[in-house]
Formats: structure tokens, C-alpha cells, sequence
């Protein structure tokens, strides 16, 4: 006896040929993905593996929920087909991904990372496919360092907040600016006190709460509300109850003296269960029913799309490459050269310390000219590298001075801010260099920095000149500008 199906229906294999075509498939854009943006996942697997800032070592947990959102939504793909259209957009992003490297712009490199899956697997597969899969991009952003904005605001939140409960139980405190002072002693709410990481973490897990549940956006939205109030409140309670426990035992208690950080997520983890408890008693709309497995794909389809986003978007890492990045050639002499119409450079040795730490070359010193005594500082890179930026973290151009609300551009390329110092008020002026091109924002003279290396080598800059102000800070402005301008000069315009 025999039976045989109607033309058309699919055979009972074509389930296992979508998840075995389809996923491998998915696996293989995502691993070559990684691979051509090797930097960018390095950077990535620092931050997640960091435990001594801690804040993004949830990062591996939220990729690999990443990874497995997107192959689940794989297994619903139908009649999947490369798109040459959207393919060719991976030629422009392998190319700014490699710009957003070379300017040393992590965090720009790493966010365009979700966007560059998605196009290589709606290259491959279809953007109608690849639309059902957009929770599993989206989702990554939460190991991502953006979220480091918040840090600031939530410091200051966290600081009202607890004063406010400390008042409330008549324990006496002051406040300096993120500071908790009390008789007993002074507790610093620092960044990582901040309560950023429990903030991540709760608003991930309410995104995938509401994520798995298919619920409405209206009541992923409560949900999400309740999250940040919940992680807010936890993180201020932990903190509170550390002030307390000082101020009980004279400072000497465990969590002041040892370590709170453990307490702190545990503090957490019961606002967690208090989470999933008023959630599952929220009203929740039926869940609509799962679209049913896509028809099964041809295996040369697949073949041929995968390996079509990989190699357009092989085309930026490949040029980079092809054009590493060279250094300019040693330049002679000193940063601070002998200028026409100033006598110097003579040694400095004032309060002012500009921080360049890892530049090539870096002097400052003292000009003179018609009476008036100009201080002078100029920094050099032959070469920019992650971590050795003319514009990057550990750079400071004031350092040991005040910096006031004052500031400014002058002929178009110089900016200018009045700062304090120990003999009163200044000014300083100060210049960005790229190559041939000056620059008064670091943002656009690493981008600069990152277009021009495509073609040759480039070497940056930084001149600076402090004024007292006497008689006035418009003279002072005039004469910074003026030995700005000198010293720019003295140094050529071109690598």
C-alpha cells in the first residue's frame, strides 16, 4: 500500500533542509563577518572580559542571545535570495568601518557592527527575511559602550537620591559634588557606583521578556518603565545601606572597609524576581500565532549570497590591508622652533602641563616679544594608532589649569577658551594639524586623520599658546592667536 502527496506540499524533510541550509548559512555571514572586522570584535571581547570596570561583562551573555534571536528567526526565512542592491551597500560600510578604525573612534567602529550584520544577511537572504530577524541586531547594542552617556546623570541622580533618603532618617550629611560626607567619614559615588551595569542588565532582560512573550508595544514599554525604576531604586538602596553601615559602626564595617559589590547584586537580584513577579501580573494580550517554517532554500542560492555580502564587504579590510598605516618621516629639529619677531623658546616652568603622553614629540617653553611673555606647547604623532591619538582619552591641553565657561574660534581654525592660572586670568589658544589641513574639533581631525591615511602617510599636531591677560584678554587672545599662527608655520603645512 502507497501513498503519495499532492504536487506541491512540501516533503517532511523540508523542516530540517530550512534549519540546516538557513542556519549554517546565518552562522557562516556572522563568523566571516567577525573575522573581516577583527578589531572591531577584539575591542569588543576587552570590554566584555574587563573585570576591573565590570560594566559590560554581561557581554558574551547578550551576544550569544544576539546570535541565537537571529537563528531563530533564520528558521522562518522564505524562498530566501541574494539582493545585489543591498549588497552593494557593503562596499561603502567595509570602507567606513575601516575610516571609523583608523580615526580611533572605537566606539563608532563598534556600533556600526549590528548594521553590517544586517545588511550582510539581508544580502543574502532578502530584506523581507531579514526584517524578521532585526530583534537579534538590535539586541546586541545592549553590550556596546554607549550607554556610557548615562553615567554622569545617573552619578548625580544617585546622589540626590541618597542624600534625600539620608536626610529622611536623620543621619546628617553633605553633599560635594559626587560626594557623600558624614561625620564618620566620606563616601565617593564613582562611576561604577553609578548603578549603569544593573540599568543594562534590566532594561535587556525586560526587552527580552517582552521580546519572547510577543507582547504589544504598549506593555513592552511598561515593562521597560519598570525595569529602570526597579534597577534605579536597587542601586540606591545598595548605596544608601553602605552609608549607613559606616556611619553604625564608625566606618569599620564589612561593606565599607572590604568590598559592597557583591551586595550590591544581590540587592539587584531581588529586584529582578520583584520584576518578573509584577510582570506576570500584568495583562497580557494572546500570543499570535508563529509563522510557519519558510520553503526550503537551494543550496546554490545560499552559497552565493553568503559569499557575496562576505566578499563586498572584504573589499574595505582588504584595502587597509593593501595601504597599512605608515609613519611620516622623523621630522628635525624640536616641536618649538625658532620663530622671526619672538625671542625664545625658553624654558617653561609654570603650572601649565599639557598631557600628551603617548605623542612622539612634545615640548613647551616661553616666547617673548614687544614685553609680553607667551607660554607655548606643541605635541607630534608620525603616527596614530588605537591608543595613540592626537584626540583621545589621557590627552589634556589643560591640565593644571581652571577652565572657565569662555570660549571660541578665531581666524577660522584656531579656538580659544579663558582658563585661570595661579597668576590670574588667560587665555589659550590652540590648533589641530592633519597633515595639510587644520582642524578645530578633535572629531573631525581623527576622521581627517583616518581619510587621509588611505592615501599616504599623515602626520598630526597639536600647537597651543597660553596669554596672560594684561591688559586685557582681547591682547592676550591677539598674541596666542598670533604665536598659534607662528608656530603652525614654523612646523609646514604639509607631513
Amino acid at each position: 500500500m502507497s501513498a503519495s502527496l499532492p504536487a506541491g506540499t512540501p516533503s517532511v524533510a523540508a523542516p530540517w533542509i530550512v534549519v540546516r541550509g538557513n542556519v549554517l548559512t546565518v552562522l557562516g555571514i556572522v563568523a566571516g563577518c567577525l573575522l573581516l572586522l577583527a578589531p572591531t570584535a577584539r575591542s569588543l571581547h576587552a570590554e566584555w572580559t574587563d573585570f576591573t570596570r565590570l560594566t559590560y561583562t554581561h557581554g558574551y551573555l547578550i551576544a550569544a542571545v544576539s546570535l541565537l534571536a537571529l537563528l531563530r528567526a533564520a528558521l522562518h526565512f522564505d524562498r530566501p535570495a541574494p539582493d545585489w542592491r543591498l549588497a552593494l551597500l557593503l562596499v561603502p560600510a567595509g570602507l567606513g568601518w575601516l575610516v571609523a578604525c583608523r580615526a580611533g573612534i572605537e566606539l563608532l567602529h563598534q556600533l556600526a557592527l549590528a548594521p553590517i550584520l544586517f545588511i550582510a544577511v539581508a544580502a543574502a537572504f532578502g530584506l523581507a527575511n531579514t526584517r524578521r530577524a532585526w530583534f537579534g541586531f538590535a539586541y546586541l547594542y545592549f553590550a556596546t559602550s554607549i550607554w556610557d552617556v548615562l553615567v554622569g546623570p545617573l552619578q548625580k541622580l544617585t546622589v540626590a537620591a541618597v542624600h534625600l533618603m539620608l536626610s529622611a532618617t536623620s543621619i546628617p550629611v553633605h553633599v560635594s559634588g559626587t560626594e557623600l560626607n558624614i561625620p564618620e567619614g566620606t563616601f565617593g559615588v564613582d562611576p561604577g557606583c553609578s548603578g549603569l551595569h544593573f540599568l543594562i542588565v534590566a532594561l535587556s532582560l525586560a526587552v527580552l521578556c517582552g521580546e519572547l512573550q510577543r507582547d504589544s508595544p504598549k506593555l513592552r514599554l511598561l515593562q521597560l518603565a519598570i525595569a529602570v525604576a526597579l534597577a534605579l531604586v536597587s542601586n540606591w538602596i545598595r548605596v544608601y545601606t553602605v552609608v549607613v553601615a559606616g556611619h553604625l559602626t564608625d566606618m569599620q564595617h564589612y561593606l565599607v572597609r572590604v568590598d559592597h559589590y557583591y551586595f550590591g547584586w544581590g540587592v539587584f537580584a531581588v529586584a529582578i524576581v520583584f520584576f518578573f513577579w509584577i510582570t506576570s501580573r500584568l495583562p497580557a494580550a494572546p500570543l499570535p500565532p508563529a509563522p510557519p517554517p519558510g520553503a526550503p532554500p537551494r543550496a546554490r542560492v545560499l552559497v552565493t549570497g553568503a559569499a557575496l555580502s562576505l566578499g563586498l564587504l572584504a573589499l574595505g579590510p582588504a584595502y587597509g590591508l593593501l595601504r597599512p598605516l605608515q609613519p611620516a618621516p622623523p621630522r628635525i629639529g624640536p616641536p618649538l622652533a625658532l620663530l622671526a619677531g619672538w625671542s625664545g623658546p625658553a624654558a617653561y616652568a609654570g603650572e601649565w602641563d599639557p598631557l600628551y603622553p603617548h605623542s612622539d614629540r612634545a615640548q613647551r617653553g616661553v616666547y617673548q616679544r614687544a614685553g609680553r611673555v607667551v607660554a607655548a606647547f606643541a605635541a607630534e604623532y608620525d603616527i596614530q594608532l588605537q591608543g595613540k591619538e592626537l584626540v583621545g582619552y589621557g590627552n589634556s591641553l589643560f591640565n593644571g589649569l581652571g577652565q572657565t565657561a569662555d570660549q571660541g574660534i578665531v581666524a577660522v581654525d584656531t579656538r580659544w577658551r579663558r582658563v585661570a592660572t595661579n597668576a590670574g586670568e588667560s587665555i589659550i589658544a590652540w590648533r589641530l594639524r592633519v597633515g595639510a589641513h587644520s582642524y578645530t574639533r578633535g572629531l573631525t581631525s581623527q576622521l581627517g586623520y583616518a581619510l587621509g591615511s588611505l592615501a599616504g602617510p599623515q602626520r598630526s599636531r597639536v600647537s597651543a599658546a597660553l596669554a596672560p591677560c594684561e591688559p586685557d584678554c582681547n591682547a592676550a587672545l591677539e598674541s596666542a592667536r598670533q604665536l598659534v599662527d607662528d608656530l603652525d608655520k614654523a612646523q609646514g603645512g604639509a607631513p
